[in-house]
């Protein structure tokens, strides 16, 4: 919303704070979760407070779903070291 907000391309905000246009995407589509270096100059680029940007309801279902898709890789890896 931000991005698109300020009329950036992934790529464009990508180079504004020093990350690739793929992680920009992945972080859109809840692929992924922006380092804590990343969220700070997003913060400063959008004026915008990291309580602000960590509170969003979108980012703590990006965060529920990684961790789910981590406890399922541990499971299918306890699995597969039982056989």
């Amino acid at each position: 919303m931000l991005r698109e907000n300020a009329n950036l391309t992934q790529k464009e905000l990508g180079e504004k704070i020093f990350a690739s246009r793929s992680a920009v995407s992945k972080w859109e589509l809840g692929n992924g979760i922006p380092s804590d270096i990343n969220i700070d100059a997003l913060c400063k680029l959008f004026s915008v407070t990291e309580e602000w940007l960590l509170d969003r309801e979108d980012l703590k279902c990006i965060a529920k779903k990684m961790e789910n898709l981590l406890n399922q890789k541990e499971k299918d890896y306890i699995l597969e070291y039982k056989r």
